[in-house]
């Protein structure tokens, strides 16, 4: 089969169109579950059931069309030309973060049966998940910056309307006033951004402006509107100072969102930030990588020490996120410095890097943040560290599955994590070789990296060992709970842990090789200098994937020799976890470690820095009937009284949104979201 432009550039949008049209029987059915309340309870039953068979046509239109779309992508991008685009952004570099966002929509999906008792929350997550997808995808398909700006806002509205699902939840409510508030700052900084581009390129309102004319724009112009559209989009994508509302969102919302919102939102924000730095053709933009280099340090280091004082799974996965996201855009800093010295190679290794960290981080967290998901529904409780244990009894694949996505997200060797965090390190090292004012920098890199893997080591030790091992705190009831377990999830989560964490891990030189494609879709001139660092790195990495490949056949070759000599001899003996001969009930064993104690050497070391506050009542009764009486606080950084006064300042006008009724919100919701889309297309037309 010939694969022409036009299939390029056809298939993918039929798919998409698919994608819509399964949106739109969800819509359907949520609209018929807001009018179900105005019909007799006769007639009530028969649009229940037309309800639940929208929804079922419409989850399986979904997952249909993203299982099409993945495949056409693969098959665009290996046999696609190196820097051809079609019609279209329908190059390698747009194509890779659409495959990221294809790969966490489908993880995430929910499952196609149908339970008897759908809620509206359930709606409301299914037809707003399916539209933010939808949106993200247009919007790394755009090739117009007004059309790919409009679609990101309407991307950012869907997210809001997400969280406000939930808004019976008290914990949720602040959250959904940070996210209104950090979405305002990121729209306001990406429209002075676009009014600069129209300006100083002399065109008029609403003509499309295509990326390719960024680069006419001044010099000095540029890097002001690198700047603000850096801050536009770094709004949504979980870096210090703007990831409070992802903390106090991910425990209270559905894993599906919280999935999309970390793998998917975040990574497509990086990417407009790329495209539109790539398109302006910037050659000397030192200060703004230094604002960018500066901001991702305070997310490493205080998204790691954050990590570290975590009481809850979610929380800890959403700090970390903050963590990941400013080793990403430290990569891009690099490269920015790089570039403004005009070092090719080191240009080259550094977005080369990040890509490869972009591609382990969405995989590895969409799995952790999966099967965290699924526990916590599973459970119906939250996931607080100290109050959970002994997991691993009752679900052992899952704690199999989650131990290997720490274990990525660690970087621990066969998984993708080491990989991407070695690739880095070498990027930094690398880095002293730009002179003298870049060594500083180049140093406090290396040492920012060095502490979030020792952090993500720590953390993800504790959470896991008083997670899923030792003996269980409270009675779970084991019966009831395995009937509600999918197994199609976990074969979606062996299918991206088999594809993806141990490819990368394992077999890395292929996946940097193919990702060398990217590189050059962004940056053309780069052909000569991957050649020379493909003759310098493809034999480390080539005698790594062997050793690596070597050792694990061995460690595969022991096991079934030891399974082929014991396996007439296997004793099997069932007892309770040792208690040192103190027989307390499951409900109570205090001769256990909790993650506070675990880490307590490590938080108290670190204590200037994370805003701890001890409480310690004092002990009156020889045998009190309490449990434990210390308790250790940890606040972030921006919660502090004097941030939190000088903020209500901003927070105060936006109180409206506490007195909108929820129905008439929703019904505000979907005609402002139908409004932008007749927007859209009329710019899409003029275009």
């Amino acid at each position: 089969m010939m694969f022409t432009p036009f299939v390029f550039a056809t298939l993918p949008l039929l798919e998409v169109l698919l994608l819509a049209l399964g949106s739109l029987f969800l819509l359907s059915a949520l609209l018929f579950d807001l009018g179900l309340s105005r019909h007799s309870r006769f007639k009530q039953i028969l649009i229940k059931r037309r309800i639940i068979t929208l929804y079922s046509i419409g989850n399986r239109l979904n997952l249909l069309s993203l299982a099409c779309l993945l495949v056409t992508i693969l098959i665009c991008f290996f046999a696609l030309p190196v820097g051809v685009n079609v019609g279209i952004a329908f190059d390698h570099f747009s194509l890779f973060f659409i495959f990221i966002v294809v790969v966490i929509s489908l993880v995430s999906h929910p499952s196609v049966r149908m339970p008897l008792d759908l809620g509206r929350a359930t709606l409301l997550n299914a037809f707003f998940s399916a539209l933010l997808t939808l949106l993200l995808l247009l919007v790394l398909a755009a090739n117009s910056v007004l059309l790919a700006l409009i679609l990101w806002e309407m991307a950012t509205f869907c997210g809001l309307l997400l969280l406000a699902i939930h808004y019976q939840k008290k914990s949720l409510r602040k959250a959904l006033l940070a996210y209104a508030i950090v979405a305002e700052m990121g729209t306001l900084f990406l429209v002075v951004a676009l009014g600069m581009i129209y300006i100083y390129s002399n065109t008029d309102p609403l003509t499309p402006i295509s990326f390719s004319r960024l680069a006419t724009l001044p010099a000095t112009i540029k890097e002001v509107v690198l700047l603000l559209l850096f801050f536009g989009f770094a709004a949504k994508s979980d870096l210090f100072p703007f990831h409070l509302w992802a903390v106090r969102s991910y425990p209270a919302i559905m894993p599906r969102t919280a999935t999309l919102f970390s793998s998917a939102t975040a990574k497509v924000a990086f990417a407009l930030t790329l495209r539109f730095y790539f398109s302006m053709e910037i050659t000397q933009s030192s200060y703004v990588g230094v604002i960018i280099f500066v901001l991702a340090i305070l997310s490493i280091v205080l998204g790691s020490l954050y990590t570290i004082s975590q009481k809850n799974l979610h929380r800890m996965l959403a700090y970390s996120t903050v963590e990941n996201m400013g080793i990403l855009y430290l990569g891009f800093a690099l490269f920015i410095f790089a570039s403004s010295l005009g070092h090719q190679l080191l240009m080259v290794f550094a977005i080369l890097a990040t890509f490869f960290f972009v591609l382990h981080h969405a995989l590895s967290k969409a799995l952790a943040l999966q099967i965290a998901g699924t526990l916590a529904e599973t459970l119906k409780r939250p996931l607080r560290i100290d109050e959970l244990g002994g997991i691993a009894k009752i679900f052992p694949w899952m704690s199999r599955l989650m131990l290997i996505a720490f274990l990525s997200l660690m970087g621990a060797p066969f998984f993708s994590g080491f990989i991407a965090e070695a690739l880095l390190l070498m990027v930094a090292f690398k880095s002293m070789l730009l002179g003298a004012p870049y060594i500083l920098l180049a140093i406090i890199a290396i040492f920012a990296l060095v502490v979030a893997n020792l952090a993500s080591i720590a953390s993800f030790t504790k959470a896991y060992t008083a997670i899923f091992q030792g003996v269980q705190k409270t009675v779970y009831r084991s019966s009831s709970i395995k009937e509600k377990l999918y197994w199609r999830r976990f074969t979606l989560y062996g299918l991206l842990l088999l594809l993806g964490i141990f490819a990368m891990g394992i077999f890395p030189w292929p996946i940097i090789l193919e990702l060398q494609k990217i590189v050059i879709a962004l940056y053309p001139q780069s052909r000569i200098m991957l050649s020379n660092l493909n003759m310098e790195i493809a034999v480390p990495m080539m005698l790594f994937s062997l050793s690596l490949t070597l050792f694990f056949l061995l460690f595969l070759l022991l096991k079934v020799s030891l399974w082929w000599l014991l396996r007439d001899k296997t004793i099997r003996r069932d007892a309770i976890t040792w208690d040192c001969g103190m027989h307390f009930t499951s409900e109570a064993r205090p001769l256990q470690y909790t993650g506070t104690s675990y880490l307590m050497s490590m938080i108290t070391f670190f204590r200037p820095l994370l805003f701890s506050k001890s409480i310690s009542p004092r002990i009156v009764e020889i045998f009190p009937d309490k449990k434990s009486f210390y308790r250790l606080q940890i606040a972030d950084f921006l919660k502090q009284p004097r941030l939190q006064n000088l903020s209500y300042l901003l927070i105060r006008p936006l109180k409206i949104f506490h007195e909108i009724p929820r129905q008439g919100h929703i019904q505000w919701s979907i005609f402002s979201l139908v409004l932008a889309l007749i927007v859209t297309i009329i710019c899409f037309v003029r275009s």
